[in-house]
């Protein structure tokens, strides 16, 4: 579904980036490698989620305002946010040996003593 998902958005970002859709001052696109931790990926999804929250209120506001005004500088947009993990760390943690909490709790106690 991710990847269906990826492959419109691909679509819809290369057609405006071909047709000047990142152009303007005020286009924004990102791409911000971060190293955090669980609670860290916790907030960046909270924040990302207050962003996308806030989008249909603006987007209500401006479809007042366009009406008001005949539709006069009414313009279609996208937005599209990400979080996700990079597959490097996935693929690094995949290749590690599995080991069974009890095998590991005997190795802590092990080195312990």
């Amino acid at each position: 579904m991710a990847r269906s998902a990826l492959d419109q958005i691909s679509t819809v970002v290369n057609a405006a980036a071909l047709d000047g859709g990142f152009d303007r001052d005020e286009a924004h696109l990102s791409r911000i490698a971060l190293v955090v931790d669980e609670r860290g990926f916790t907030e960046l999804s909270k924040e990302l989620r207050r962003v996308v929250d806030a989008l249909p209120k603006i987007e209500a506001a401006s479809r007042k305002r366009l009406a008001s005004a005949d539709h006069e500088g009414e313009q279609r947009v996208t937005v599209v946010t990400m979080l996700f993990e990079n597959a490097e760390p996935m693929i690094a943690r995949a290749a590690q040996p599995h080991t069974s909490s009890r095998s590991a709790a005997k190795k802590r106690s092990r080195s312990k003593a």
